[in-house]
């Protein structure tokens, strides 16, 4: 009873994450709903569900593999894909009740240091984790020059710019920070942490304490960074190919989605669109992205699907490659506090 009272937070916490997703969803299917709705959802061709759910799979070992190659060398033992994609999912579902800084870092770093990696490298896989996509999101840079062609028309291209430009920016600016003066990245992940106290929003005090020991190794962590890049360039490269590949499945099944309710659809303008709506997926703000996926992807939708089918679509791919996710990950981190006393205490809430 004890324990169950003292991680009721974090469940609270949880519990106000999937109301938020549900109430955005809602928003949505409100949005697009019209008579033809029901007619049209039934369409949707049933061969496209476990094709869904590889992808929605498969995506997760994709991206577990980051860590595996990032480990080769540095671990006393090798980390196996099944527990980094284990890792990744537990992670994910962190994140999505607490916020991304301030979760996934630290769950990240107690995990991957329970895989007999040191804990100054498992801090600095985590961070390299959190970089290497924006590192990535700089490739829109030549794909915003490359749909400004015939490809699609004047309109889409300069919605694509206003959205993507801001996401760009921030991109950049976070990079310049940390790796170049780490000590104003240090301070900012502190006043946030502060700020998350003040408010006393949920959360854990233990899982802050452990973000704010990472915070104040931001300058170390930088050096270890600049390490990898002097002396691990392919570790760096390989893991950017697996994280970039976990994506590619996550776009794919998008183009499924549209596939499967009849909608025409031009991959290459798909595949892109995803790419550049991807760094404003990556900094959503809100506890399990609520609002802004469902916005991001209804507008995609919208290019290749009429507007009463929508709201089914993002509702499927939410599914797929958000809910089923965080219901797993909410398993494996369910087993994971009942074999380990330390990542109980780790998501309590002190007074």
């Amino acid at each position: 009873m004890e324990n169950t009272r003292k991680t009721s937070p974090f469940f609270r916490s949880l519990l106000i994450s999937l109301l938020l997703a549900a109430a955005a969803m809602a928003g949505v299917l409100i949005w697009s709903a019209a008579g033809d709705t029901p007619a049209g959802a039934v369409t949707f061709r049933l061969i496209c569900v476990p094709v869904l759910l590889f992808l929605g799979a498969s995506r997760w070992f994709l991206d577990g593999m980051a860590f595996v190659v990032m480990a080769e060398g540095i671990a006393a033992r090798p980390l196996r894909p099944a527990r980094a994609a284990v890792i990744r999912l537990i992670t994910s579902m962190v994140a999505s009740v607490i916020p991304v800084l301030v979760g996934s870092l630290s769950v990240h770093a107690y995990l991957l240091h329970k895989e007999k990696i040191s804990f100054s490298e498992s801090a600095a896989m985590s961070v390299l984790r959190s970089i290497i996509p924006v590192f990535l999101f700089l490739l829109n840079i030549p794909l915003l020059l490359l749909i400004r062609s015939d490809l699609v028309n004047r309109e889409l291209y300069l919605s694509a710019l206003d959205v993507v430009t801001i996401s760009l920016v921030a991109v950049v600016v976070f990079i310049v920070i940390a790796l170049f003066y780490p000590r104003v990245m240090e301070r900012a992940m502190l006043a946030l942490i502060r700020l998350w106290r003040r408010l006393r929003l949920p959360g854990s005090a233990r899982l802050l304490a452990l973000e704010e020991n990472l915070a104040l190794e931001m300058e170390r962590l930088s050096e270890i960074f600049w390490k990898y890049f002097r002396e691990r360039k392919m570790t760096l490269l390989k893991a950017g190919g697996w994280i970039l590949a976990a994506w590619i499945m996550d776009f794919t099944a998008a183009i499924v989605i549209i596939a499967g309710f009849g909608g025409g659809v031009d991959v290459v303008l798909a595949l892109i669109m995803q790419f550049l709506i991807r760094p404003v997926i990556y900094i959503a703000f809100t506890p399990a992205g609520a609002g802004v996926w469902e916005f991001t992807y209804g507008a995609l939708f919208l290019l290749f699907l009429p507007k009463p089918l929508v709201g089914v679509a993002v509702l499927v791919w939410r599914m797929v490659l958000s809910y089923l996710p965080m219901a797993a990950g909410g398993v494996l981190l369910a087993r994971e506090i009942a074999r380990d006393d330390r990542l109980r205490s780790l998501l309590r809430k002190q007074r």
